[in-house]
Formats: structure tokens, C-alpha cells, sequence
């Protein structure tokens, strides 16, 4: 994506029009996400847990195994499209109404898929896989985004338990603690790399919560409070 401002020229001489991310590697320059996380998968195999875990040796099953990860990705595809179709279109009436459906017919067969695993994680390893990774850079958006330009509230509603307990276990990790944006940063993020919002009237309140004002930034911070 071509976001986040000028790029120093060093920068641009190596990556035609400056997008990110971006990777050298050997003298090869990559620059989309997936691409990148296969890449560095197949390079430093002893690096840390594999990222894309196609464990069988049958042909067979290992086959099963592609298609079930390539469905995974298409059900992200998916999330995407239903969580543009909602914030970032100017619908009204029931074009709205069909938008924010969609996306919560999405979330559900999400929730679903999480359900069918032994435990937080999509494959159900012990470690988030290729699959966690791809989801949580889109849901951590779409939580946001839905609260501050909809006032839809995806986390822990009840709706989609499964969202909640893999959200959870995220938080629970040191890495992605430290990297991770909060409602208010990511709100402001967004328009740089998805355009603008369109708010709703019943979603002003929410939204002035969660900027801060009329005195709604109080410590220590609350979740529930702030945001229900």
C-alpha cells in the first residue's frame, strides 16, 4: 500500500512508488504481506513456529490441507469486502441494514471456524498460525472501526464467543502486546489506508467516547465502560 507519508529516496529507488511493507532479501525486493511471511517460512525453517503449517506427507491429505488454508483466506477476503461494504460506503436505509448483516453473517462463520479447533487458534496448534496472523490484522480494524463509525460492537457481546476467546489469547502474547494499536490510534490510522468513514447519527456518541471527549478519558481506562 502506498500509505504513511513520504518515503526517503534511498527508500523509492528500491521500491517503485514507495508501498509497504516491503523486504530485501538477496538482492530481491518483495514487497505483499503474504508473499513476504512464505518467504521468510521457507527461508529460516528453524526460525520460530512455521507459519504456514501443511503438516502431511500424503499428497492426498496434504491437498485436503492447502484447500482448507486457501478456504480460510477466502473467508478473509470475505470479512474485508463485508467490513468495506459497511464503513467505508456511503449506505443509508436498507442498504446499510444489508451491509451491517452481511458482516455479521461473516463474523459468524468466522466464530464458527474457531469452534471447530481444539483450542484459540484456526489450525489449533499451540502458536497462531499464517491464518491468525491474516484475520487479526483485519479484525483489529474492523472491532475499531465498526465501534467508532457504526457504533457496532463486535467484542465480547456474547455473539461470537470464539472471537472473543482468540482475541483474548492474542492479547495474552508478549509480541502482540507490544505492537498492537488501541481503539483511538487505529481510528485515526484507518483513513490513510482504507479512506474515510461514514458515521451514523446513533454511532456520534461512541465515538466522541472514544476520542475523548466531555471528559470520557478518565484512568485507569476501562474497556466495558468506555465503550458499551
Amino acid at each position: 500500500m502506498h500509505i504513511y507519508g513520504d518515503k526517503p529516496a534511498w527508500f523509492t529507488r528500491l521500491v517503485d512508488g514507495g508501498n509497504l511493507p516491503a523486504i530485501e532479501l538477496d538482492g530481491s525486493i518483495v514487497t505483499e504481506s503474504m508473499d513476504i511471511m512464505r518467504l521468510m517460512d521457507e527461508t529460516f525453517p528453524d526460525r520460530g513456529v512455521q507459519l504456514f503449517p501443511v503438516k502431511a506427507t500424503n499428497t492426498t491429505k496434504r491437498s485436503e490441507e492447502t484447500e482448507h488454508l486457501e478456504s480460510l483466506f477466502r473467508m478473509e477476503q470475505k470479512l474485508q469486502s463485508d467490513w468495506f461494504s459497511l464503513v467505508f460506503y456511503p449506505v443509508e436505509g436498507d442498504a446499510l441494514t444489508k451491509a451491517r448483516d452481511d458482516l455479521i453473517s461473516t463474523l459468524g462463520q468466522v466464530d464458527d471456524a474457531l469452534s471447530s479447533t481444539s483450542g484459540p487458534w484456526f489450525l489449533g496448534d499451540s502458536a497462531p498460525s499464517i491464518v491468525d496472523i491474516l484475520f487479526v490484522a483485519t479484525m483489529e480494524r474492523v472491532v475499531a472501526s465498526c465501534m467508532y463509525w457504526k457504533g457496532l460492537q463486535i467484542r465480547d457481546t456474547g455473539q461470537f464467543p470464539n472471537v472473543d476467546i482468540w482475541l483474548k489469547a492474542f492479547t495474552e502474547r508478549p509480541s502482540y502486546g507490544a505492537t498492537k494499536a488501541d481503539i483511538y490510534s487505529m481510528i485515526n490510522a484507518i483513513p490513510s489506508q482504507n479512506g474515510p468513514g461514514y458515521l451514523v447519527d446513533e454511532a456520534k456518541g461512541t465515538a466522541s467516547r472514544i476520542c475523548g471527549l466531555n471528559g470520557a478519558w478518565g484512568f485507569p481506562l476501562d474497556y466495558n465502560q468506555e465503550f458499551v
